[in-house]
């Protein structure tokens, strides 16, 4: 399995290797670009394309890292949560046989679970 995945990241690597061959031997024209008063230097197009990949990239990347930051800070108050319910159930379940299950601590709203 593991050569498996070795495999697959190498072929990965090599295909977006001759995509930045293949952009940088077609595009070798200068450009500029504006945007408001900020004028940048003249540069090849190549370098453009291959810094506003790079850009998008390292941005999808950090948007991913903060929710995956966010999901897993819920995921801990949730565990949390859960165990000291089950605690309480546990204590219920050990007092005797008129178990009751509407005097167990209510911990969960709905608001908690409406945007997971």
């Amino acid at each position: 399995m593991r050569f498996i995945k070795v495999g697959a990241w190498v072929l990965i690597t090599i295909f977006l290797l001759a995509i930045a061959i293949a952009l940088i031997g077609q595009n070798t024209e200068a450009l500029t670009v504006t945007l408001g008063t900020y004028t940048s230097p003249m540069m090849p197009k190549w370098t453009l394309l291959l810094g506003s990949i790079f850009l998008g990239a390292l941005l999808a990347s950090l948007f991913f890292i903060v929710e995956l930051i966010i999901l897993e800070t819920k995921n801990i108050r949730l565990r949390r949560e859960n165990r000291a319910l089950a605690k309480g159930l546990d204590a219920q379940k050990s007092k005797g046989p008129d178990f009751d299950a509407e005097k167990l601590p209510r911990i969960l709203e709905e608001d908690d679970l409406s945007d997971v």
